[in-house]
Parts: structure tokens; sequence; C-alpha cells
């Protein structure tokens, strides 16, 4: 698009054509950037300026979600000077005069707004963004791009987990209209709303679900709703000296049915569950053989010790509900594991 651009999320239309969304840097500013790819990757002629468009709304523009209404109409959503930005286009790449002004809509939380950083279309055609303000920040907007006056305060809420900063990254709605959000800083936050947003009480406490699986960033990023009701958030967790790729799933209810991470590096990759675990404990390195497995209470206490010469173990520990380390040396190298174990 000349210039630094990055994109950050796709849709794909009924047609199969490709919709992309980011940003793109032009001189001291940066726009909402968008490009329709057809289905063999060219770009789409067809749309805006030959396949590409380009809105400037304020000095820092950034789209991060996009989603498609049912007329294939495009909703993006993203962040303009601190300020949630949402722009609807027609099929052509055109801004939608009937949405806002101009196509634009512009929704400031009066504290410290970062942006919208998900956007997704009810059955009935209103639009929920989610991103931040410190806390998580949700707006429900009508047809037209108007706030919502039936959702929260004048179509908006904003919920506090009581921690440092709790930033929504991504939302979904359930097939009765519940609307889930996921994202965090310090913790996995979950929170789930009723049709009007208000917190839904059946869900975690009070509403909230906060999950700790590693001593420092705990961070959810995506979510996704399965056909049972199941709730699968992906994220990541950070220790003192590694990184782990995370994947955490929920029930209808908030509590948790299980979590999968790996440490992966150059020579070695661990996998450990399931995670909580009420039972047997699953092992699997795709690098060298596992050579010992221990494990340790809260206290530093051993409570079990074995040999292994495998690259798949399982193992049944006698072990009360509660958090767990797992020292596992594999190859040449120690690898550690934060395991909870529940009834």
């Amino acid at each position: 698009m000349g210039g630094p651009s990055g994109g950050f999320d796709v849709a794909i239309q009924t047609n199969g054509k490709i919709v992309l969304v980011g940003f793109k840097a032009t001189g001291t500013n940066d726009d909402f950037a968008l490009a329709r790819v057809n289905t063999d990757g060219s770009l789409d002629t067809a749309f805006g300026a030959n396949g590409k468009v380009i809105t400037s709304i304020g000095n820092y523009d950034f789209a991060s979600a996009v989603a498609l209404q049912t007329d294939q109409k495009i909703v993006v959503a993203g962040e303009s000077d601190n300020q949630f930005a949402l722009a609807r286009y027609n099929i052509n790449g055109t801004l939608d005069n009937t949405f806002g002004i101009g196509g634009i809509v512009l929704t400031n939380f009066g504290i410290s707004t970062f942006g919208a950083n998900s956007v997704a279309i009810q059955s009935d055609g209103k639009i929920l963004a989610a991103g931040s303000a410190n806390n998580f920040a949700i707006a429900r907007y009508n047809t037209d791009g108007s706030l919502d006056s039936a959702f929260g305060i004048g179509g908006k809420v904003i919920t506090d987990f009581g921690n440092n900063a709790d930033y929504a990254y991504d939302l979904a709605i359930q097939s009765d209209g519940k609307i889930v959000v996921c994202g965090g800083q310090e913790y996995f936050d979950l929170a789930r709303y009723n049709t009007d947003g208000s917190l839904d009480s059946s869900f975690g406490t009070n509403g909230k679900v906060i999950s700790q699986w590693a001593y420092y960033a705990n961070l959810a990023k995506s979510l996704a709703i399965q056909n049972d009701g199941n709730i699968v958030v992906a994220g990541w967790f950070e220790e003192p000296a590694h990184d782990y790729f995370g994947v955490a799933r929920y029930n209808g209810d908030g509590n948790t049915v299980g979590i999968q991470s790996y440490f992966p590096d150059q020579e070695s990759e661990i996998l450990v569950y399931p995670n909580p675990s009420s039972g047997a404990v699953h092992i699997q390195s795709s690098g060298n053989v596992i050579k010992s497995v221990e494990m340790f209470n809260v206290l530093g206490e051993k409570i079990f010790s074995k040999q292994f010469a495998s690259k798949n173990l399982s193992f049944k520990p006698k072990a009360c509900p509660g958090i767990y380390f797992l020292k596992m040396i594999c190859g040449e190298k120690t690898f550690t594991q934060k395991l909870i174990f529940k009834n």
C-alpha cells in the first residue's frame, strides 16, 4: 500500500472473496487500511482503488477487526485517537453514508480508551464492539451506527476485574444471544453478558471468571464457542524464563474443563495434558526422550518421582486438589510446568 502497513483481521465473503483490514502509515499519521483479494489471491479491482481502501479518521487510526453483515456490507472496528472507531463500507469499498457520520462512528468511554479489538454482528443486525478503557469496554450499536440505549448505560458497558489493567481482546455471541468476552493482562479474564449488557450471574462468579496459569502475564487473546456451548480460549502464559502458548476450555457455567500449554524451543517441545487434571497426566515430547519426571507441591515437597525413557508417557499421581509443579528432564534440558489438580 506504499509505506509501512500491516494486516490484523480477515473475513471471507459469501462469494469467496477475502477482506483484509489493518493500518497504513502515511507520513506522521496512520489510517484504516482495507484490501480485498479474489479467490486466487489477486487484488479485486472492483473494490476501492485497484483492490485497496484507505480511510483517514484522525491522527492515529488502527483497524483491528472486521465482520460482514448478511448484506455483505463490511464493518471494521479499531481505534482512532484513543476512541472506539467503527466504519462501514459498501460492497465496492465506498463508505456507507447511512452509518454514523459519513460511514464512521467514534465512541469515547471517557477513561483511557484504547480502541476496539473485536467486532461481531448480532442476528438482528446490531453491532457489538469490545476493547479497552483500562477495563473491559463493550459498546452496542444500532444498524445506523447510533449507540443502542437498551444495552448497558447509553449503549456502553465497562467491567472491572480488579487488576491493574484488563484489556478485552475478543468477543463471541452464543446461540442464545448472550455475549462472551475474553482478555486480561495479568490473568486470563472471561466475562459473559446478558443481551441487555448486564453480567450473567449464572457464569463464573457474578458473570466473571479469572484464571491464572503462570506467575506473570496470562493473556487471553481469542475465543470460540463450540456447538456444545463450551468456550475455547487461546492466549499465552509467561513464566520467568519461558513463554507458553496456551489453550483453555470452559463449560457453560464458566468452570474450566481443561487447559493445555507447551513451551517450544529449538531442540524439543513438551506438552503436558490435561491441565487441570483429575487423574492421569500425559506428557509428550516431539524432541528428545523424557528421562525423568518429578512432581512437587507448593511447599516444595516431592510427591512423585519416576524414571522414564520415552517420548510419550502417562502416570497417575496420588495428589489432592491444588497447585503442583512438574520437573521434567528431556535430553540434556530441564523443563518445569505448573500443573493444577482438581477433584
